[in-house]
């Protein structure tokens, strides 16, 4: 049957070049797949948005509150939530989650603590970050006997408890720092790079013998600008998901300590010590626990989760 197919119905195409050619996944950087990989993250996406919500808010309630952070409203001590102001100057402006016992504006108060938590967090994790960069990065590309001294360093700094290294500092400074902000900061900062400083270490040990780096050493760069140029950068996604999941621990020492009574000082206030104050009347006012412990938990459990997503968008085996 086929010797009856009559030749002339066919004709040569020849091979189709652009097609063969043609890159069946359009090319993209690694940062930007890592985005797309994040933002296909519901739980990641929907915590990023929680976290620019809880950032505005600490920004923004302070300045447009009608009731400063320290304003007292002694005729209605202890309101309730929604509780309708009744002075001359301020009728009918509401407390939106009511006043303490001092007749403070607990809503104020509570994103007024936020900025402060979030700062000490924030300056905090920023400081491990530059020490724990350098120190590791150097350890790591040095190795030998350098790293081996540098890591036992790590070791006898780790052991030290943080708390006492803040009450330490407490007594040292506690005359020159009013607020107790800067005390927090220094006591987290001096102990809290070493998990940084390690990681680092690791990563650099790991990528020095990489052909890259080779060849920027037979073309002579020097020390500083391997470690600047070519390690710390293909470290950077690591770094980035390690600043991120810092960020909740930090905060949550801030609060632990300002609730003991080792962190900010009066009239200064934190989510920590807003938390400490209620729960004293926590019998009676429950809210005034409630809300502090809230805000703390929500701003913990969205940096781990979005940590979590940025870990997952920047693993280039998860890629598909």
């Amino acid at each position: 049957m086929m010797d009856n197919i009559e030749r002339n119905k066919f004709k040569w195409v020849g091979p189709d070049i652009e097609s063969g050619e043609a890159m069946a996944r359009k090319s993209v950087t690694f940062g930007r797949d890592a985005m797309r990989r994040l933002f296909k993250n519901k739980a990641a996406g929907v915590c990023l948005v929680i976290i620019v919500l809880l950032l505005l808010l600490t920004i923004l309630v302070p300045f447009f509150s009608p009731f400063t952070m320290n304003e007292q409203h002694l005729t209605h001590t202890n309101a309730p939530m929604g509780f309708v102001c009744t002075n001359e100057e301020q009728a009918g402006v509401v407390h939106l989650f009511g006043t303490d016992a001092l007749g403070r504006d607990i809503f104020v108060r509570t994103w007024e603590g936020g900025r402060i938590s979030l700062m000490i967090a924030f300056v905090a994790v920023f400081i491990n970050f530059l020490v724990g960069v350098i120190y590791g990065g150097i350890s790591g590309y040095m190795g030998g006997l350098v790293d081996n001294i540098m890591m036992r360093i790590v070791e006898v700094i780790n052991g030290i408890p943080y708390l006492m290294v803040v009450i330490l500092l407490k007594m040292v400074v506690g005359s020159s720092d009013p607020t107790g902000i800067v005390s927090l900061i220094v006591a987290y900062s001096a102990v809290g790079w070493t998990g940084m400083a390690r990681l680092v270490r690791g990563q650099v040990v790991a990528l020095k013998e990489q052909e890259f780096v080779i060849a920027a050493k037979a073309l002579g760069a020097g020390s500083s600008r391997i470690i600047a140029r070519h390690l710390l950068p293909n470290s950077l996604s690591i770094i980035i998901v390690e600043i991120t999941l810092a960020i909740p621990s930090a905060i949550f020492t801030e609060a632990f300590l300002s609730f003991i009574g080792m962190g900010v000082t009066i009239p200064y206030c934190s989510w920590g010590s807003l938390a400490n104050d209620g729960v004293t009347v926590f019998q009676l006012y429950p809210s005034q626990l409630w809300i502090p412990a809230i805000c703390i938990s929500l701003t913990m459990l969205s940096f781990n989760l979005f940590g979590d997503g940025l870990r997952d968008a920047f693993d280039p085996r998860l890629r598909r």
